[in-house]
């Protein structure tokens, strides 16, 4: 990946990680992985990949971390966040971009939190796919989303294009989740030629969150 590629991701994950909510940042490292979720023990680690597919999962030099890097540049594009990323934007456009991203992140990011599932409850249904999650099953948890409502791993997944969640970057509104392109897409139209949130449809006010 170039450098100035690889400084915009490195920027682009800090902002979202710093605004993002999760219950423990924590992490441990493993240095097969390019990144882990923060707040497990190694073999919780292995757990949590285990259950995602092989060519999704980022190990080092992998076709999961090159897949990583495709998705946080497609599922957190800068130009939703970052006026220097835009093209010929005017001052009043500037500013409504600020506060388009700057609500976005105050109402609607949040982080996964994966964590084993108490094995003193009786289990829970995944909100994705409907199926069991059992005491002592790797689950992640969305704080936004309410208490208690979690996934399988595997199905922690944008509710638009069905891809995992970047680095587990949620977007969350109206009862599901999204990554932060197709969430900012809920909110705005897209322009397709040059891929950044139309401007000229800025001035128009978000919904509210729910």
């Amino acid at each position: 990946m170039p450098v100035e590629m690889e400084k915009t991701v490195t920027k682009l994950m800090y902002d979202f990680q710093r605004n993002s909510t999760s219950d423990d940042d924590s992490g441990c490292a493993l240095e097969e992985y390019a990144w882990v979720p923060p707040g497990l023990k190694p073999e919780q680690v292995h757990q949590y990949y285990s259950s995602l597919p092989e060519d999704k999962v980022p190990y080092v030099n992998s076709p999961g971390e090159k897949y990583r890097i495709k998705q946080l540049l497609h599922q957190l594009p800068p130009h939703d966040n970052e006026v220097r990323y835009c093209n010929s934007l005017d001052d009043e456009e500037k500013r409504e971009l600020k506060l388009f991203s700057n609500q976005r992140k105050r109402e609607n990011l949040g982080r996964g939190n994966v964590r084993p599932f108490p094995v003193t409850m009786t289990g829970a249904i995944c909100e994705q796919c409907g199926g069991q999650i059992n005491g002592g099953d790797i689950a992640v948890f969305a704080s936004r989303a309410g208490h208690g409502v979690c996934w399988h791993p595997a199905c922690f997944v944008c509710s638009m294009c069905n891809e995992l969640l970047v680095d587990l970057i949620y977007f969350y509104q109206d009862g599901k989740i999204y990554c932060g392109r197709h969430h900012a897409e809920r909110l705005k139209p897209r322009c397709t030629a040059c891929d950044e949130v139309d401007a000229c449809h800025m001035k128009t006010h978000m919904p509210a969150h729910g």
